[in-house]
């Protein structure tokens, strides 16, 4: 099974090209000035590793975060002279820091197919620790350079916003019998294509300061990974994609998607397309871990979808997504709600949801059919789902009520009013 696994991601993570790997390191081997990195301060290492939950298995080395936290400050200097020579561009990062394990979590489909998993990669808590280091470094001129279309992996934003956006698109189209044709595409793989020449172009692009840029590109160079599932797969390198489970990785993503995004907007503005929420301004996408893209018509969401995998695919060596859903609202008894049911996207068939389908996007069960009574439903449901797993530690009175309700509240409760902001206060 692992070396099932080891062909799929050896294949998926090379190089598409001899020159694309020289290309990545060509910014590396100039000659160019690095203006001096910050030393690294024992005080920020001690609030990363604060940040950090305990109680999680040893990485390779059998290190848990637990023996990090507890060495005190005389252990928090010696790892702030180690990460100021890992962020000193004439040091290499240790070499142990460059070997992936890779784990694969099953997600859905067909379990024989090894592109139906999702790899998580198992990093050195040192590296982990570090790594949280240069994000906190560079996470706020990162997140500056976003546009507020994206929600996803930035502090002050949450999947409420989109939801809430969602919900009053569709209270406007439906209160003045408009059509709203929506797509919702799942871009994660695309990323796993992401040149790292590419990235690190996007990165500077975007503001990073190239020292810390420069730091990153050290990080990724050379990479070898291995598959573990029942045993350990041979060594493979990795040459493109960011590292699922490297705390860098969603700033990594949100960039590369961004620059993308921009140039797409740029046409999308040029034709109009989007819905228009206000006298000269169009919504045109909604991004987080799902991307949802509104419109007015078919023929504008078909073009919209075009246009982004032209522009995705100037980032990633290879366009990977995952199959859009298409569903739409139509007024009263427009003839087009009983017409064509499949479109072509990219030169793929895409089928659209039935009018009373559903799909779950950002946690929510969304459908332009019953929008409020289906997703109160579905929370509904999924409570009464986690209270059967709890049932007999809720109803155990072998424990204090008062226990037995503060599990309640931290299990049943979230999970029925998840999103609960958005819903409507009438029926």
């Amino acid at each position: 099974m692992a070396d099932v696994f080891d062909a799929f991601y050896a294949e998926l993570l090379r190089c598409a090209s001899p020159g694309e790997h020289a290309a990545d390191m060509r910014h590396e081997a100039r000659n160019g000035h690095y203006a001096g990195v910050p030393r690294a301060q024992a005080e920020e290492i001690r609030i990363q590793l604060k940040s950090m939950l305990e109680r999680k298995a040893a990485d390779t080395n059998n290190v848990v975060v637990e023996m990090l936290k507890s060495g005190g400050k005389e252990l928090f200097n010696m790892l702030a002279e180690l990460f100021t020579d890992v962020l000193d561009p004439a040091m290499e990062p240790p070499e142990f820091w460059k070997l992936a394990r890779l784990k694969v979590l099953f997600k859905k489909g067909d379990a024989q197919q090894a592109e139906n998993y999702r790899p998580i990669a198992i990093f050195p808590v040192l590296y982990k620790v570090f790594s949280r280091v240069l994000l906190a470094r560079i996470k706020q001129t990162a997140s500056e350079a976003q546009s507020v279309d994206q929600a996803g992996f930035r502090s002050g934003f949450c999947c409420d916003d989109h939801l809430f956006s969602v919900t009053l698109i569709w209270e406007m189209m439906n209160e003045f019998q408009l059509p709203l044709f929506v797509a919702a595409v799942d871009f994660k793989k695309v990323f796993d294509a992401v040149t790292h020449a590419k990235l690190w172009e996007t990165l500077r692009e975007q503001g990073v300061e190239d020292r810390y840029v420069h730091t990153l590109e050290r990080l990724y160079s050379d990479q070898n990974g291995q598959v573990l599932t029942d045993t350990l797969s041979k060594t493979f390198s990795i040459r493109r994609g960011t590292k699922q489970g490297d705390p860098t990785s969603p700033v990594l993503f949100n960039a590369v998607l961004e620059k993308a995004m921009r140039k797409a907007k740029q046409r999308w503005d040029q034709k109009g397309f989007g819905i228009e929420v206000e006298p000269g301004r169009l919504l045109q996408n909604l991004r987080f871990a799902d991307d949802a893209l509104p419109a007015s018509s078919l023929s504008d969401l078909q073009a919209m979808l075009t246009h982004l995998a032209e522009m995705a695919s100037e980032v990633a060596s290879k366009f990977i997504w995952e199959r859009p859903t298409f569903w739409r609202m139509l007024p009263g008894n427009n003839e087009e709600k009983k017409g064509r049911t499949v479109v072509s996207v990219n030169n793929k068939p895409v089928e659209f949801l039935p009018l009373d389908g559903s799909t779950m996007y950002l946690g929510r069960l969304l459908t332009l059919g019953d929008f409020h009574g289906t997703k109160i439903q579905h929370r509904i449901s999924r409570g009464w789902k986690m209270f059967w797993s709890l049932k007999r530690t809720l109803c155990d009175k072998g424990h204090s009520l008062r226990d037995r309700l503060k599990l309640f509240e931290a299990t049943v409760s979230p999970t029925v009013l998840y999103g609960s902001g958005t819903w409507t206060m009438t029926a």
